[in-house]
């Protein structure tokens, strides 16, 4: 008899081990077909891990990385949806709702906090007034972040994207956002996430702000050598491709035109 439950002790902690490992698994999968989606800034792959996310269940301890995740794809679609004001908005509401949920699972998860600010900052530009309020909460999200992990890249690139468009007289500005840029660049070399199923996305993107803040500063060459660190990265990078470099061969023609 003893043996028998001894067996089936044994074979109960196995099942939970395999189901935890396949759990963990999934979420790495899905956690990649989103990055694909990142990457790539296609809506439809976007979506689909989304619902995929939405739909999985995962071990109880990984939960939070789940309510993360589902967040970031929001967010990505946020930035694909900008110009559809109603789309946007309800993936940002809900992107809001995940990272509540998240950071209520993991309360030192400081990716969440940062990611919740960057959304209420968001929220911020659809609707001017709720600065009154939200940007308090933009605030205290971000400086929790800071204060967890201040050597986290991400955290110091969010940090500094809501710089560029937070006004001087409310805390922000560009020299400041580019400080906190630069931190992320120089952290982005040496940071590794504690695991594999932890967010590894931004870098590419801390090159494309910072071309956008020399582009600004009319610091060209700066703002093209910026662009070719970016698409290094990530060939693809239509924020550099179709905006960033356009721009700049944009200038360049008109001081040439100046110089005649």
């Amino acid at each position: 008899m003893k043996t028998q439950l001894r067996i089936g002790f044994i074979s109960g902690v196995l099942l939970t081990a395999v189901l935890l490992t396949a759990a963990t698994s999934s979420l790495l999968m899905l956690k990649n077909e989103l990055m694909k989606g990142v990457e790539q800034e296609d809506p439809a792959l976007l979506k689909q891990a989304r619902t995929r996310l939405l739909n999985t269940s995962v071990a109880r301890d990984k939960e939070f990385l789940r309510q993360y995740y589902i967040a970031l794809a929001d967010y990505n679609l946020i930035n694909l949806f900008h110009s559809q004001k109603d789309s946007a908005e309800r993936y940002l509401d809900d992107a809001i709702e995940h990272l509540k949920l998240c950071v209520d699972l993991n309360p030192d998860f400081a990716e969440a906090y940062a990611l919740l600010s960057s959304c209420y900052g968001r929220k911020i530009g659809f609707h001017p007034f709720s600065g009154i309020y939200l940007g308090p909460r933009g605030g205290v999200a971000l400086g929790k972040a800071l204060q967890l992990e201040p050597d986290n890249p991400r955290i110091q690139l969010l940090a500094g994207i809501n710089l560029i468009f937070t006004p001087r007289l409310f805390g922000g500005g560009k020299d400041k956002a580019r400080a906190h840029l630069k931190k992320a660049m120089h952290l982005f070399r040496t940071y590794q996430p504690p695991d594999s199923l932890y967010p590894d996305w931004g870098k590419r993107d801390v090159y494309g702000w910072l071309a956008y803040l020399a582009l600004d500063a009319d610091s060209l060459q700066i703002a093209e050598s910026y662009c070719q660190q970016a698409l290094r990265i990530s060939p693809n990078y239509k924020f550099v491709r179709k905006y960033l470099l356009p721009e700049i061969e944009k200038q360049k023609n008109n001081m040439a035109e100046n110089t005649r």
